[in-house]
């Protein structure tokens, strides 16, 4: 039986990135963040409402969901 993998967020954001020719700091600068409050949020350190509503739009950005 094959185990089911979930990519985690961070996972699945470091390929888009390497899919889109970005950095991670590009990234931010698109999202109008900091690149640590990115690492931050890419790494669950940052889980507010806030937050959230940045993973969304970060998703939304890289054609993620």
């Amino acid at each position: 039986m094959v185990a089911e993998h979930k990519a985690t967020l961070e996972t699945r954001v470091r390929i888009a990135l390497i899919e889109n020719d970005m950095t991670q700091t590009d990234l931010a600068n698109e999202l109008g963040i900091s690149a640590s409050y990115l690492s931050d949020l890419l790494k669950q350190k940052r889980t507010g409402s806030k937050a959230q509503e940045r993973i969304k739009t970060m998703k939304k950005y890289l054609n993620i969901f």
